[in-house]
C-alpha cells in the first residue's frame, strides 16, 4: 500500500489533537495518546520499508483500531 500525499497531513493533524486532548482533559494518568501516534507512524513507515512481517495496510488497521477503541473508552 502507498500511502498518499495526505498522510503525513493526518498524522500531523493527529498529533496536534492529542496534545490539544492531553491538554485539556485527565488523560494524563494514561500513557499519552501522542505516544501511540508516534509509534504507530514509525511502525508503518518502517512496514512501508520492508523492515516488518507485515504490510503498511496491517500496522494502519492496528493504528485505526487503536483509535477507534480510545475514542469509545474516553467518551
Amino acid at each position: 500500500m502507498q500511502f498518499d500525499n495526505q498522510f503525513n497531513y493526518h498524522i500531523s493533524n493527529l498529533k496536534i489533537l492529542a496534545d490539544y486532548l492531553y491538554d485539556v482533559n485527565s488523560f494524563k494518568k494514561e500513557v499519552s495518546l501522542i505516544s501511540y501516534i508516534l509509534a504507530y507512524d514509525d511502525e508503518i513507515l518502517l512496514a512501508e520499508r520492508g523492515y516488518f512481517s507485515i504490510s503498511s495496510e496491517q500496522v494502519y488497521i492496528g493504528f485505526y483500531n487503536y483509535l477507534q477503541n480510545w475514542i469509545l473508552k474516553s467518551s
